[in-house]
């Protein structure tokens, strides 16, 4: 292939894997905002811990909207 072919397809492959970064990023912060909303209701109540626990763990391993939503 042609050198300036080849950057231009390293360029794209560049822009798609900050775009998922951007992405998986916004949806770490709505997550934390929607935790911290939790967490300030909760405040004082250590039992919660176990709680919050199986949301991070969800949101690491699932990361999907359908759950994000659920959260609210």
């Amino acid at each position: 292939m042609n050198f300036k072919v080849l950057k231009v397809l390293e360029i794209a492959k560049d822009i798609k894997r900050d775009k998922l970064k951007r992405v998986a990023l916004a949806k770490e912060v709505i997550v934390k905002r929607r935790v911290n909303k939790i967490l300030d209701i909760l405040r004082g109540q250590w039992h919660i811990i176990d709680f919050l626990n199986f949301i991070i763990k969800e949101m690491l391993v699932n990361n999907s909207q359908e759950f994000i939503n659920k959260l609210v």
